[in-house]
């Protein structure tokens, strides 16, 4: 007998086809890794760059006379916020979003002050950044909408506020700031309040990663005092508890070692370094294990943006996982 197909049923297989569809289109950008580089210039001029998390199939994104740095991807992969010198006000730091494949690039901030380092919020919605935007020589963060609209300001305090990074639930922000003298890691809610120290010490804390899980936190630091050749202290890798407890150092080389970023599965954290001789991308295991060079290139490449969603995917065993729902699909 024939078998009869009701219009309910086509319209479900409709939503099914269009749904792994748009996972499809996710799970393309979440196996790459978006960086800037200075590798297509005679002099150092840096461009938005993206690879696969091998390091293979390298695209150049943005080109142009000026600076272009600081990647950040939207949650749903489609685009990605930089900062950019190419305006026409002195050359100062703009914030620009792009889609992911380097086309519509156009400014957010569209003023006369200073803005970078944005990052994305899980919802998509807003964009943390720092801006010098109040008149003063001090940066503090503030939050707009991703269209670039409703700019409000979260810190308030006549010093440096920098490295804003969201929280997976979109409650919280940590961020580093010099407020106490030196550099610390601080957290705070998505609207400014409760701001608070999380490592307490001497030493320069900076460039903090919250963790897909939202259990810990990465971040750079000099604060054991491992000295480069010339003798000066070098940053190396750190992850802590989110509430900052039981601190952890990752890497050792007497050279220096920054701007961690987590990959999408918790498993490892892509960073720069210069234990080369020169800045490039290395990734190792989360627990400082296993570290590889993935870029090998003579210029500097650095400032490396992990692509997170709501979708998570292992590059090394292909598992899909959308919100705690695991299907194994063989690839």
């Amino acid at each position: 007998m024939q078998r009869k197909y009701s219009l309910a049923h086509l319209i479900l297989a409709s939503v099914v086809v269009l749904s792994l569809t748009s996972l499809i289109i996710v799970v393309e950008a979440q196996t790459q890794i978006a960086f800037e580089s200075d590798r297509d210039w005679n002099g150092i001029r840096f461009e938005i760059y993206v690879m696969d998390v091998d390091g293979e199939n390298l695209q150049r994104l943005t080109k142009n006379d000026f600076h272009d740095r600081s990647p950040s991807w939207s949650p749903d992969g489609k685009r990605i916020a930089f900062v950019s010198e190419r305006s026409d006000r002195d050359w100062n730091r703009q914030i620009y979003v792009m889609d992911a494949d380097g086309g519509n690039q156009r400014n957010l901030s569209n003023n006369d002050f200073d803005e970078w380092a944005p990052s994305w919020s899980p919802d998509g919605k807003r964009i943390a950044f720092v801006s010098n935007r109040d008149g003063d020589l001090n940066m503090n963060i503030y939050v707009m909408d991703a269209d670039g609209d409703n700019r409000r300001r979260l810190t308030n305090n006549r010093r440096h506020n920098s490295s804003p990074s969201w929280s997976p639930d979109g409650n919280r922000i940590a961020f580093s700031s010099n407020r106490d003298g030196n550099f610390e890691i601080y957290v705070m809610d998505a609207n400014g309040g409760k701001q608070r120290n999380l490592t307490n010490d001497r030493h320069n804390d900076r460039s903090p990663s919250w963790s897909p899980d939202s259990n810990r936190i990465a971040f750079s630091s000099d604060r054991d005092w491992v000295l480069d050749k010339g003798g000066w202290p070098t940053d190396e890798i750190y992850v802590m508890d989110a509430n900052g407890e039981n601190t952890q150092r990752l890497t050792e080389n007497g050279v220096y070692d920054l701007f961690p970023s987590w990959s999408p599965d918790n498993n490892r954290i892509v960073f720069v370094s210069g234990r080369n001789g020169n800045a490039e991308i290395y990734v190792m295991d989360a627990d400082g294990g296993n570290s590889q060079n993935l870029t090998n290139n003579p210029q500097p490449d650095s400032d490396p943006a992990w692509f997170n969603s709501p979708f998570s995917v292992s590059p090394r065993s292909r598992k899909f996982t959308i919100w705690g729902w695991v299907k194994q699909l063989d690839r």
